[in-house]
């Protein structure tokens, strides 16, 4: 007799009680796990995060909408006082900027060369506050066409320009100063 090659009938039936076994274990752990209920806590928890992050990003752009002159348009009498130059918390008494209710500036520097006053104007937009200066004058030339640039913010009540020069007539590109300029 020719031996056959293949599957019992007993091996088959034992394979699919396996099978059967298998699935039963499978869904009764799903359900008695509450993997459905805990996947859905996940989704709940997931969205109420987001909601809460949306909220806070929302509240900051609030705050720094208040502080980057777009909530409130800064003007002239906002701005105006006599700003001294702070180097390394301390303020320099000779160094200072006059910002008038008019749009008028007068610079006072001699810690950096500069003999004599120097006078312009200056514009607002947003917190942004440019001065133009026709020349400043110095021991040893001058510089022409200056445009300096101030970003205004208040600090413990103070008024505060973070100033840096944007460009002049011999240097168009600039040079960053880092210089704060703040009232008393």
């Amino acid at each position: 007799m020719k031996k056959e090659k293949g599957i019992t009938l007993v091996a088959l039936i034992i394979t699919i009680i396996v099978l059967l076994i298998l699935a039963v274990v499978t869904i009764s752990a799903v359900n008695e796990g509450s993997l459905f209920a805990h996947s859905n806590n996940a989704a709940a928890a997931y969205s109420a995060a987001q909601e809460e992050e949306n909220t806070m990003i929302s509240n900051w752009l609030t705050e720094l909408a208040k502080h980057d002159g777009t909530e409130k348009p800064l003007t002239f009498a906002d701005v105006a006082g006599k700003y001294y130059v702070w180097e390394n918390g301390e303020k320099q008494e000779n160094s200072w900027v006059i910002l008038t209710d008019t749009g008028d500036v007068t610079v006072y520097d001699p810690s950096s060369g500069i003999t004599e006053e120097q006078s312009g104007t200056y514009t607002i937009s947003g917190n942004i506050i440019t001065e133009t200066l026709d020349t400043i004058s110095f021991t040893g030339g001058s510089i022409n066409d200056v445009l300096i640039k101030n970003r205004y913010s208040e600090e413990n009540g103070r008024k505060k320009l973070f100033q840096y020069f944007q460009s002049w007539s011999d240097n168009p590109s600039g040079v960053d100063m880092n210089v704060i300029l703040m009232t008393d």
